[in-house]
Order: C-alpha cells, then sequence, then structure tokens
C-alpha cells in the first residue's frame, strides 16, 4: 500500500514525494499564504481518518505535513532546500535546448533531401527529352511528399514525470524541532505530538519552548512531575481546560493527559475531592470512548 496515493491523493508511483509534491503545491512556491493553506487543506484531509483503523498512518503523513511547511515557510530553510533542485533544473534546461535543436536539425535533413530530389527530378526530364527515343516511354512522376512527422515532445515539467520526484529526502518529524529558536516551530510540533498522537513525552519538551505561553507554562509544569497533590490535580484542571477547547482525538488525547494526573493525586485524597475526582476522571474516559486514546487512560 502507498500511503501518499491512499491519504492523499498523489499518483500512486510517487512513493517518496518532495515537500511541493507533499502539500499539493507547483515546485519553487513562495507565498507563505498559499503553503499554510495547503498544510491546513492536508490536515483535514488527513484528520478524516481519525477513529479508524488507519490513524497511526494518517498522523505519521501528518508529521510529514508538518515538517513540510515549517520548512517552506522559512524562507532560509525553504532557500536550502530548494537548492538540491538546482542540479536537476541544469538537466531539464538541456532537454529543452535538446528538443528545441531537434526541429532545426530535422528541418536542414528534408531540405537536403527535396533539394536532392529536385536535381534528380530535373535530370530524369532532360534525359526523357534529349535522349533519342526516350519520347516513346513516358514517364510518370510521383509526387513529392508535403508532410514531415513532428518530433515527440520532450517533458520539460519535472512535475509531469513522478519519476523525478523519487529518491528526494522527506524530514522526519523529529528533525523539524532541531531549530530550538524557533517558538512558533516548537508550539506546533509539540501539539501535533501532544494533542494528536497522544505522544507526550516527545511533544511536552517541544510545548515547553513553544510560543504560546499558557501551554508553555502548563508543559513546564508538567515536565515538573509535581508530587503534591494538589499540584498534580491543578496540572489536571490545567489539561482539563484546554480540552474544552478541542475536539475529536485532539480532544480525548488532552483529556486522558487530565486523567493521568487526576488518577495519581486519586491515591492521596479523600472524601468529596476524591468523589470530585473520580467523577472527573469518568468525564475524560467518556471523551475518549471510541478513540485511540481509550487505551492511554489510567483506569480509575
Amino acid at each position: 500500500m502507498n500511503p501518499y496515493h491512499q491519504f492523499l491523493d498523489l499518483p500512486e508511483s510517487v512513493l517518496s514525494p518532495d515537500y511541493y509534491a507533499l502539500l499539493g503545491l507547483p515546485r519553487f512556491t513562495s507565498d507563505p499564504k498559499l503553503i499554510r493553506a495547503a498544510a491546513v487543506e492536508r490536515n483535514s484531509q488527513l484528520r478524516k481518518w481519525d477513529n479508524t483503523k488507519h490513524f497511526q498512518a494518517a498522523n505519521l503523513l501528518l508529521d510529514e505535513v508538518v515538517a513540510a511547511a515549517l520548512v517552506l515557510e522559512d524562507p532560509k530553510r525553504k532557500a536550502a532546500y530548494d537548492a538540491q533542485f538546482l542540479p536537476q533544473m541544469d538537466h531539464v534546461e538541456a532537454a529543452e535546448k535538446q528538443a528545441r535543436g531537434k526541429p532545426q536539425h530535422l528541418q536542414a535533413w528534408v531540405a537536403g533531401l527535396l533539394a536532392t530530389a529536385t536535381a534528380a527530378i530535373l535530370l530524369l526530364v532532360a534525359f526523357h527529352w534529349l535522349w533519342p527515343g526516350s519520347q516513346e516511354k513516358p514517364h510518370v512522376l510521383h509526387p513529392m511528399p508535403t508532410a514531415v512527422a513532428s518530433p515527440t515532445r520532450v517533458k520539460t515539467d519535472p512535475l509531469e514525470d513522478p519519476s523525478i520526484t523519487e529518491g528526494l529526502p522527506v524530514a522526519t518529524i523529529e528533525e523539524a524541532p532541531a531549530v530550538k529558536d524557533d517558538p512558533k516551530a516548537n508550539l506546533m510540533i509539540g501539539q501535533e505530538l501532544c494533542f494528536g498522537q497522544g505522544d507526550w513525552d516527545s511533544g511536552l519538551k517541544l510545548m515547553a519552548r513553544g510560543s504560546d505561553a499558557d501551554l508553555r507554562s502548563l508543559a513546564e509544569k508538567d515536565l515538573a512531575s509535581p508530587t503534591a497533590a494538589a499540584e498534580q490535580m491543578a496540572v489536571g484542571d490545567g489539561w482539563w481546560d484546554v480540552a474544552q477547547n478541542e475536539t475529536g482525538l485532539p480532544r480525548a488525547h488532552v483529556a486522558t493527559r487530565s486523567a493521568y494526573w487526576y488518577q495519581k493525586a486519586r491515591g492521596s485524597v479523600s472524601g468529596l475531592t476524591a468523589v470530585k475526582l473520580d467523577q472527573r476522571i469518568r468525564e475524560c474516559l467518556a471523551f475518549a470512548a471510541g478513540t485511540s486514546a481509550a487505551n492511554k487512560i489510567p483506569a480509575p
């Protein structure tokens, strides 16, 4: 199965698309708005597979889409990425020149052929009238061909030929956070890992370097691994509040994180507080029910 074909409708022969093909954009697109819009469209396209048996494969592709968008929206990283296509462009330009040269060579060859044929016809006519007795044997002159087949067109657009895009490197999601001074990138990827995939071990570190102050603070508190019940419940409440602004699988994953901290605090409280925690954990379970996040939540 080719996931790029199944989930993104790329040609089945494309097994390793470049960033532009991955986002469905013409190569060298530079408008950040177009790039961002393409990434949003791909996100919607892949989110349709949430709550299906293919959600993991779709999420892996979403990681690649996020990484591609981050590179192409950054002028410096985009320029470095586009540099790999320059040798290929030289090859294409050479093919174009070769294609343009073919008709000229063909025309010269045809002109020479016509000149030779014309000379031969004139010689036959002269022979017919000048050689004794030749008038008794009439000659039939066949018409010369008037059309010449055009040369085969050479493809000059790299995207016309899927084989050109094969073998190009596609960055993984782990490579994107390497740019530690990009808070927006860290936030975007951290949210995708935590909210989209439930990978809190990887995503929290990125959100703690992200551009959203509230999420950054909450991620830092989570990473601090508090042991006091009050602090654990505070972290759980923080993720609970975030979950209210999410929908679908992201909401389920955030709710499971909230339940994780509620469950840690549950063993240290009693009375009305314990009852409230049990109720909240059941609500978290309700959010996760029927999704892939259900198996990541601790039992109350």
